[in-house]
């Protein structure tokens, strides 16, 4: 049995894996983790002796998400502080991440932040986009950092909340 992959964007299937059946005409493929979106397929090659005849299974797609990470300075700061929020998206994408900030049950402000491999010196060498800023929050009470990626041809969109308090 051969594991075939394309991930999303190759030309064709590659062999990745080989596998024998075992008596009961299983088989299994360890360690494939694929690093972006990937289909699969198995093939057969046949054997003569046993009259089994070549075949391939239907194509199967593994998804994989972007991993979207946040982190707030402080949880909780006193009213006129800034909150720095920070984090990263990884691996690194063309596009943009939006960040929306909730207080009191209520959308405060939204922002959409590139991550243009462009502006990037050592595109190459990148795995991950990181990004930080500082906010102001207008009032005391709760709030929620919500960064989201949407995603794209490579990977499934993620997202991640955090929240802190300010206090008077």
């Amino acid at each position: 049995m051969v594991l075939e992959h394309r991930p999303v964007g190759a030309a064709g299937f590659r062999a990745l894996r080989q596998a024998t059946t075992n008596a009961a005409g299983t088989y299994s493929f360890a360690g494939v983790k694929p690093a972006k979106n990937t289909d699969y397929k198995v093939r057969f090659a046949g054997d003569t002796t046993a009259e089994l005849q070549p075949t391939t299974s239907a194509v199967h797609r593994a998804n994989v998400k972007a991993v979207v990470s946040s982190n707030v300075s402080a949880a909780s700061v006193a009213s006129g502080q800034r909150v720095r929020i920070s984090g990263a998206v990884s691996p690194v994408h063309d596009g943009n991440i939006k960040m929306t900030i909730t207080g009191n049950g209520r959308v405060v402000t939204e922002t959409s932040i590139s991550m243009s491999q462009s502006q990037f010196t050592s595109t190459p060498t990148l795995t991950d986009f990181h990004y930080a800023l500082t906010y102001l929050p207008p009032a005391p009470g709760t709030y929620e950092v919500r960064v989201d990626f949407a995603g794209d041809a490579d990977h499934l969109g993620s997202s991640m909340v955090k929240s802190f308090r300010v206090t008077l």
